[in-house]
């Protein structure tokens, strides 16, 4: 789009036409610019980024597993605690109410 606004004979009307898309534009560009700048005028390498991420991606699985096994736990520790108070006459203090495992 970018590439059709700059070749446009009338690019006032294009850029009116087209803004929404224009601006993104120029501000995916100007972020990449000060990316670039920040990094002594490279970009980074593509390669790179992509191992970066599915490096992340297997910690963030990693992490989400453990996250329900955990989860799992606490309502499991919640349940025998609720039927604990149960047993020994505690006032319920919460929403949730004895259960059997």
């Amino acid at each position: 789009m970018y590439g059709r606004y700059r070749q446009a004979k009338n690019k006032e009307w294009f850029r009116r036409e087209h803004e929404g898309d224009i601006i993104l534009h120029e501000a995916a560009l100007a972020s990449l610019k000060a990316v670039q700048a920040g990094r002594g005028g490279k970009l980074p390498n593509p390669q790179a980024l992509r191992a970066d991420y599915e490096k992340l991606k297997g910690e963030k699985d990693q992490l989400y597993k453990e996250y329900g096994e955990l989860k799992k736990q606490v309502r499991q520790l919640d349940t025998l605690k609720a039927n604990v108070d149960k047993i020994l006459g505690v006032p319920g203090r919460g929403k949730r109410s004895a259960v059997e495992l």
